[in-house]
């Protein structure tokens, strides 16, 4: 095996680095500028100024590019989530606001995206490949109901923080689709959310309501994974 010449840093150069950053950057604002499907590999490179190949040596597809932006965003988001425990309803609107605070910057990239975001293909959200940043979401969720002082029985938090999780997924669809000024509507309903989901709280202590929110969790996780939440 040929030794690695003295000085050299292991790994990527510096200048890769570079290349490897500003040709993701270039494909973003192209997936912005013009749609995801019609956006091609050759078309990045030649706007990044680098041969086809090189692209394809970096990313090897458009949807490696869609991976590392869920990585990037999942994470920045995991980061600003705060883990003060606080009443659970509480917890599951600053998780949401803060989801939006996060994405908002990348709205027309993510609406170029949504083709992608809900295909069973390996850039969808519920894709295996995209596992690792769907859990740090969900994470969120779950410690703001887990770790509440208020947190319902132990047989409900679990489903009920998944079911959390799907609504905020719902909204993002509405806010991504939100045609009114500024996305206001978005803006109400999620005023809405935080004013009114405390008050659900009746419903959780219905007989029952364990075992039938554990029911839909369980039909849910499985027509959207295959299997149990992961």
């Amino acid at each position: 095996m040929a030794e690695r010449k003295a000085g050299r840093p292991p790994g990527r150069s510096a200048k890769g680095r570079a290349r490897e950053a500003a040709l993701y950057e270039t494909a973003l604002r192209l997936f912005a500028e013009q749609g995801y499907e019609a956006t091609t590999l050759r078309q990045i490179a030649q706007a990044a100024g680098v041969s086809a190949g090189l692209m394809y040596r970096y990313f090897g597809g458009k949807q490696a590019v869609v991976l590392r932006l869920y990585t990037e965003l999942s994470t920045t988001y995991s980061a600003r989530v705060g883990a003060v425990p606080q009443p659970w309803a509480a917890g599951v609107a600053e998780a949401l606001a803060e989801s939006l605070a996060v994405l908002g910057p990348h709205r027309s990239l993510l609406q170029s995206l949504m083709g992608v975001l809900v295909s069973p293909g390996e850039g969808g959200i519920f894709s295996e490949a995209t596992r690792d940043a769907r859990r740090r979401v969900m994470d969120a969720f779950e410690r703001a109901v887990c770790t509440a002082p208020d947190a319902p029985g132990t047989g409900l938090r679990l489903p009920l923080a998944r079911l959390c999780y799907l609504g905020h997924l719902a909204v993002i669809l509405f806010w991504l689709l939100d045609r009114s000024p500024e996305q206001r509507a978005t803006h109400r309903l999620v005023d809405g959310v935080g004013q009114n989901l405390g008050r659900t709280r009746w419903l959780l202590r219905l007989p029952g309501s364990s075992r039938a929110l554990a029911a839909f969790d369980a039909v849910v996780w499985m027509g959207l994974l295959g299997g149990p939440a992961a």
